[in-house]
């Protein structure tokens, strides 16, 4: 699912200073850094203030920017902003809340969220776009080739190839404005005050319950939302870059949304030409949340999971 040395950051040329109970602190590296906590006298002296700030700046960043919105949009006969937007609202209010933390408590380190400049470099992003594809892609395959999955013509839209602009300027954004909100700040101060495992499981409970209201939840569709979770958050702390999970998040997506056409959470995005059909039991194929939701995809996410996992804790000694 992703090109292995990609994804795990080089230590061989690495200046790194062993400090008791805490993860490698990597003063120097030429490629993405994993998330480095800052040293617990220092978490203790802003006595969660950084956490306060973030939640007020986002919360006051999103609520700003949909008044101005709905007030562009007050003068249309029609309900409100298109989902784009709305999403698009949420990233840039959570960029800002990044922005001022970062700045005010971390002396302008992105690192520490994993979006510095060095996250952004092609490998991570490759690997990370490469994992996400490839986990959902492959089980999906294999439902294919076993009849639990059938293609099915439909009549091409002939606007289809017009939607995938649109679909595309939902879908980025939304990717994103989740890996801001669960595996940007929140992850990098969870794992500093409560150890990394601990900060992953957390950050994938609020991952799954996001997806509840989902048409088409289950109970095994929000479990496996969950373990998706703690694979993106792996991605995020094995290459030190919120930009490779991002990557795999949207990859995943795109390969459910354009590949297969099926369901994406719930979700029927499909655009037309043909889809894939639920043609097996809902426990194998995911049924009506698509086939992310089915055993077969969570297997799948488990090893590569167990795998990231391995890597981080030869990169970084995490036990």
């Amino acid at each position: 699912m992703e090109a292995t040395q990609s994804l795990s950051p080089s230590v061989a040329s690495t200046d790194v200073t062993v400090k008791a109970a805490l993860p490698l602190r990597v003063t120097e590296s030429t490629g993405p850094s994993p998330v480095v906590p800052p040293r617990p006298a220092e978490a203790r002296g802003h006595g969660g203030r950084r956490e306060l700030v973030f939640i007020v700046v986002a919360l006051v960043s999103i609520a700003v920017l949909q008044v101005a919105v709905a007030g562009a949009y007050a003068w249309r006969s029609d309900s409100g902003p298109p989902l784009a937007v709305s999403v698009t609202i949420l990233v840039v209010g959570l960029l800002a809340a990044h922005g001022v933390v970062v700045h005010r408590y971390h002396g302008g380190a992105w690192e520490y969220v994993g979006l510095d400049a060095r996250a952004w470099r092609w490998p991570a992003v490759a690997s990370g776009a490469f994992l996400g594809a490839f986990t959902i892609g492959l089980p999906s395959l294999l439902l294919l080739l076993s009849g639990a999955l059938r293609v099915e013509s439909i009549a091409p839209s002939p606007s289809e190839w017009r939607q995938v602009p649109g679909l595309l300027v939902i879908l980025v954004p939304a990717a994103l404005w989740e890996e801001l909100l669960l595996r940007g700040y929140t992850l990098s101060v969870l794992r500093e005050r409560l150890g990394t495992w601990t900060a992953l499981a957390l950050t994938s409970l609020l991952f799954g319950a996001l997806h509840v209201q989902n048409a088409g939840a289950t109970v095994l569709s929000t479990a496996a939302v969950a373990l998706a979770g703690i694979f993106l958050g792996l991605i995020r702390l094995t290459s030190g870059s919120l930009v490779a999970a991002w990557a795999a998040h949207l990859a995943w997506n795109l390969t459910m949304a354009f590949a297969l056409r099926t369901p994406v959470s719930g979700i029927d995005l499909t655009t037309g030409g043909y889809r894939v059909v639920d043609a097996g039991p809902d426990w194998l194929t995911g049924g009506p949340w698509g086939p992310e939701g089915g055993a077969p995809a969570m297997l799948g996410l488990g090893l590569a999971s167990w795998y990231l996992m391995r890597r981080l804790r030869r990169v970084e000694h995490v036990t």
